[in-house]
């Protein structure tokens, strides 16, 4: 009796230890190099710790957390257990690799499950199922890089959209994992709320919403052909699913756009004028005095502006000179840029204070600024008129302090009387008598 008593608990035993065993699997294999798979590891407990495989990170990309579900049901032969770990992962190269088994702990007991042999493929190389998660999120969401001009001249400006298109609202925020550098280019960020962004347009013969995540606007430095690794994103979609309790699924549909390559062209150096400096675009150039009449030892503001769209954020103005007879304090530079879709727009502009020490007529020569217009494919140099003002009063030795530096420089001339403070285009300008 007790013999037949020990069998029969060694017999359940053993049947216990098998049906413990740990399952792991993977729903694609072969995968392709960008496709999104689902590790699924499985127990007949209802309880317990998992451990995935140690060389999980080394071949795939995790991209989302552990979801543990558990399930009891009646069958045959009694009550069934089942506990289920799923995880999303995307693999990180092509090739052939063997992923180490996942343990469950369960007390003191570790139970191992199987390795699996992956091959990972091409994408082009491998089936595609057009009902599958994956490919229906590849239709209701994806990607584009947006660039205005394929052919430009060097400092010619073109801007640049990340662009998202959907047939559904993502799930969550966009994940863009990966950006090219745009190296040999200086950027200049569009500032812009996607949210009001959203446009409907056709693509595919469906009406799609689209956002614009990113913005800015591209100055070329050199001449040259450009490429540029494709832009990645994870984009959270939707899909319907009936087989799941709520209908439907996030799948992190991983979107790769590529981007179009870009040709810089040089500038022509046939026919480029002396007073060229780089400026590419379309341009206009104003010079002003403050006044035209002042006495001696008082101070005119001459102000030197370029305005336009084109490169602004680079164009440099041409430099003044007048006769010694002039003290000039500055250039004072102010610089305005503002960066749309239409490309970038401002105006640079230079700011001096003249202060002449003796009386008479004097005259600012036309000051020349030449840029390059890439629509007409031609240099064109702008001309100012030649600006005068007169300066009345006695020829007096003063002490001129630079407010910036406290510098004071001493003109020929018999003395004079201490000088008022002058306020010209809210800059204050100190004028004080020589030192004895």
């Amino acid at each position: 009796m007790k013999k037949w008593y020990y069998i029969s608990l060694l017999a359940i035993a053993s049947l216990i230890t098998r049906g413990q065993e740990v399952a792991m699997a993977i729903d694609q294999n072969p995968m392709g190099e960008t496709q999104t798979v689902t590790l699924t590891v499985s127990i007949n407990r209802m309880n317990g710790q998992l451990l995935l495989p140690d060389n999980l990170e080394e071949h795939f990309h995790v991209l989302s957390q552990i979801g543990t579900s558990r399930q009891q049901y009646i069958t045959n032969n009694g009550i069934s257990t089942t506990m289920e770990w799923t995880i999303r992962l995307r693999p990180k190269r092509k090739g052939n690799f063997t992923l180490n088994p996942a343990a469950v702990t369960i007390g003191d007991d570790n139970f191992i499950s199987n390795s699996i042999d992956v091959k990972v493929i091409p994408d082009s190389e491998r089936p595609k199922d057009p009902n599958s998660p994956e490919e229906i999120a590849k239709v209701l969401t994806f990607g584009e890089v947006e660039v205005s001009d394929r052919k430009v001249y060097v400092g010619e400006p073109l801007n640049i959209k990340y662009n998202l298109f959907g047939l559904v609202n993502p799930a969550n925020e966009i994940d863009i994992r990966k950006k090219p550098e745009w190296d040999g280019f200086i950027r200049e960020n569009i500032d812009i709320q996607p949210g009001r962004t959203q446009q409907t347009v056709m693509r595919n013969g469906r009406r799609y919403a689209r956002w614009t995540l990113e913005s800015f606007v591209l100055v070329p430095q050199r001449a040259g052909e450009f490429s540029f690794e494709p832009m990645e994103m994870i984009i959270p979609t939707p899909v319907a699913n009936n087989r799941m309790m709520w209908g439907r699924q996030i799948v992190n549909n991983l979107d790769i756009s590529p981007i179009p390559s870009i040709t810089v062209l040089p500038l022509p150096e046939a026919s480029k004028p002396e007073s060229f400096d780089g400026a590419v675009g379309s341009f206009d150039l104003n010079v002003t005095l403050s006044r035209d009449s002042l006495k001696t030892n008082e101070s005119v503001t001459l102000n030197i502006e370029v305005s336009g769209r084109g490169n602004i954020n680079t164009v440099r103005l041409p430099q003044i000179t007048l006769p010694s007879q002039i003290k000039i304090f500055g250039p004072t530079p102010h610089h305005t840029t503002q960066a749309s879709s239409n490309g970038l727009r401002g105006e640079v502009n230079d700011e001096y204070v003249l202060v002449p020490h003796f009386a008479g007529t004097y005259k600012i020569p036309a000051i020349e600024f030449s840029y390059f217009d890439p629509n007409s494919e031609e240099y064109i140099t702008l001309k100012s008129e030649e600006l005068e003002f007169v300066v009345e009063g006695e020829n007096n030795a003063v002490a001129v302090q630079n407010p910036e530096t406290g510098s004071k420089d001493i003109s020929s001339g018999e003395s004079s009387e201490k000088l008022d403070v002058e306020v010209l285009n809210k800059d204050i300008r100190w004028i004080h008598e020589a030192d004895e």
